[in-house]
């Protein structure tokens, strides 16, 4: 409460400082300094600090920040130079009044390694004293900054050393250059010629009248003569060539980095002990394949295609490398597939059978084989009992198999000789064509339906004969949408989809060269379909189409000259302008097209212009004129 009443208080008061700057700071070139001092009251927002160095006021900037929050007010100065030397102080003013602080004495301590001995000749060295005693005594006075610009082409004040390193270790070359307060002094390094590409290795600095070329680390492609070249709007300079050399190191590290009896060590740790040598080859043992139990089982019956069967027998594949296992039936070897598999796996040889056949009866036996030799085992017999229900030999034809049978055997037997292959050989033995089965009268058909005829003949295997499809005495046209064929006796007539002038009677005639036959006759009606467009979609309706009728009528009639057939140009005559179909009013909705047509006549061809609220339409978007 006494704070608070304490600030109520300071309302209106004029602004005081409550601790002064400190009186004076000594600081060396490039260093940070902070100037502060606290002001009252700290609630008048109308409060406001402005810093002066002597006299004058300072503009804030990227090196000199000012900061002033409840009652605090600060200066700092990131990177003093001489030039900074002075009295500063503060001023603070409200609506109330102002007050301004005690003046803070800053002196700003110039590098030892800046260069102050001149570089010219020594009959000019008392001329530049003056003028520069001249330039000391005018800092004084106020001057525009374009004035202490110096005024002259940069100069090199320090040469470059030249400098031998080994790969992977940094380089820098150095060097200054004047005057160092020219700001637009443009600095660039050079490569036997050609500008340095700058990087994340190869950087460029440049502060004041310093500049350096740094690689934190070399390689042997940077060997080379360096040059800076300094450039300003009085002219340009260049420094001094400084070589660099940089040796390559090896590249892939061959030679061992550990002691000669470390190497020795690791040699004998590598070389086989006496339970790794590899044994001789006179004492390895040539142990072949045995069997160490009889074939199981040693007699086996199974019915005929109606279970599985199978023989093993347990064997010692002995020390080989390659061991193979083969079954013999009758002293004939098996062959293997789908339903007869072997195999030696675990010690075990096996020889199974999906389902067995009355000829894989026999005696059965299996041979190991290695490279170190063979054995066999004993024999086993397969007896295979013949079923009742295997292979099925009555006839599964309807009507009289003994028949049906007879003629697939003499069927047979013809394709056997090759008799079809003789030209002539058939003909006289091939029966005219029958018709077995006749057409089906379709049902009534709507328009885009299909259609299918069909009809049986026989002699079904006649490669003479030939079918032929009417429809009104006339023979049907084939194509995309109609097709025929004639296969095995059946013969077909086929028409993807119906049209209404497809109506009509068809038939078949068939012919060999025996003789022909004609079928029964079957009506076929298509009803046209009622989305078929009729009317007319020409403006004004049917008018256009009842003129031309007109005209052609008018045409038949009048009787037509000699002249009529000589050729004249036609001259349209000259007509005005005439709407033949005027605009109509359309309704859409926003950001819909809407659509105004018109049609015209007259000669010569009008000019057409469009008017939206008597305000003449250009062709522009969302505009689009077209007159054809």
């Amino acid at each position: 409460q006494q704070q608070q009443q304490h600030r109520q208080g300071a309302v209106g008061e004029a602004p005081r400082f409550v601790r002064q700057p400190r009186p004076s700071a000594s600081v060396s070139e490039g260093a940070a300094v902070r100037i502060d001092c606290r002001v009252a009251p700290l609630n008048d927002s109308s409060m406001q600090a402005e810093w002066c160095k002597d006299g004058l006021p300072l503009n804030a900037g990227s090196r000199l920040n000012t900061t002033f929050e409840r009652g605090y007010v600060s200066l700092d100065i990131l990177h003093t130079y001489p030039e900074d030397s002075g009295e500063y102080s503060c001023v603070v003013r409200s609506s109330f009044g102002m007050d301004q602080s005690n003046p803070m004495s800053l002196t700003v301590v110039a590098e030892e390694g800046v260069v102050t001995d001149t570089q010219l000749p020594e009959q000019s060295m008392v001329a530049n004293i003056d003028r520069l005693d001249e330039r000391l005594s005018a800092r004084s006075t106020r001057q525009d900054y374009d004035d202490r610009i110096p005024q002259s082409a940069p100069q090199f004040v320090r040469q470059i050393d030249s400098a031998v390193v080994a790969e992977n270790s940094s380089v820098r070359f150095e060097t200054r250059v004047t005057p160092a307060a020219d700001s637009n002094i443009q600095v660039e390094w050079y490569k036997n010629g050609v500008p340095v590409t700058l990087g994340s290795r190869i950087r460029a600095v440049y502060d004041r009248g310093y500049t350096a070329l740094e690689m934190i680390y070399c390689y042997p492609e940077d060997s080379g003569l360096y040059c800076c070249l300094a450039t300003n709007k009085h002219g340009s300079a260049q420094s001094n060539t400084a070589q660099l050399s940089c040796s390559g190191s090896a590249g892939v590290v061959t030679a061992s980095a550990l002691p000669a009896s470390s190497v020795m060590n690791i040699q004998r740790l590598e070389e086989y002990g006496e339970e790794f040598r590899p044994m001789d080859a006179d004492l390895r043992r040539a142990d072949p394949p045995r069997f160490l139990a009889p074939l199981s089982p040693a007699q086996l019956q199974v019915p005929e295609a109606a279970a599985p069967a199978a023989f093993s027998a347990r064997a010692d594949p002995g020390n080989g490398n390659r061991v193979q296992a083969h079954w013999f039936c009758d002293g004939v070897l098996v062959q293997f597939g789908s339903r007869i598999t072997a195999g030696f796996e675990l010690g075990l040889a096996w020889l199974k059978f999906a389902y067995v056949n009355s000829e894989d009866s026999g005696t059965y036996c299996a041979v190991l084989e290695s490279e170190h030799g063979q054995a066999q085992s004993t024999a086993a017999q397969l007896v295979c009992q013949p079923g009742g229900t295997g292979v099925v030999t009555s006839s599964q034809l309807p009507g009289n198999a003994e028949h049906s049978i007879r003629s697939l055997m003499q069927l047979e037997e013809e394709m056997a000789t090759g008799r079809a292959a003789m030209p002539g050989a058939d003909a006289q033995q091939q029966p005219p064509p029958v018709i077995v089965r006749g057409l089906v009268q379709p049902p009534e058909l709507k328009e885009g339906e299909r259609l299918g005829l069909q009809l049986q003949i026989e002699p079904a295997r006649d490669g003479n004969l030939s079918v032929d499809w009417l429809k009104d005495g006339q023979a049907v046209t084939l194509g995309s949408r109609v097709h025929t064929d004639c296969e095995r006796g059946l013969a077909w007539l086929q028409i993807g989809h119906c049209y209404a002038e497809d109506s009509g009677q068809y038939w078949a005639v068939v012919r060999n060269r025996s003789g022909a036959v004609e079928s029964n006759r079957v009506a076929v009606l298509c009803h046209a379909s009622e989305s078929v467009v009729t009317r007319t979609q020409l403006p004004g309706g049917a008018q256009g189409f009842q003129r031309l009728e007109d005209l052609e009528r008018q045409w038949r009639e009048a009787p037509i000259g000699p002249e009529e057939f000589q050729f004249r140009e036609f001259v349209e005559p000259q007509s005005q302008p005439h709407f033949d179909i005027m605009p109509e009013s359309v309704t859409v909705c926003e950001g819909y097209p809407a659509k105004f047509l018109v049609k015209l006549s007259g000669f010569p061809r009008p000019r057409v212009a469009w008017y939206l609220n008597e305000q003449m339409i250009a062709s522009v978007s969302p505009w689009i004129l077209s007159y054809r």
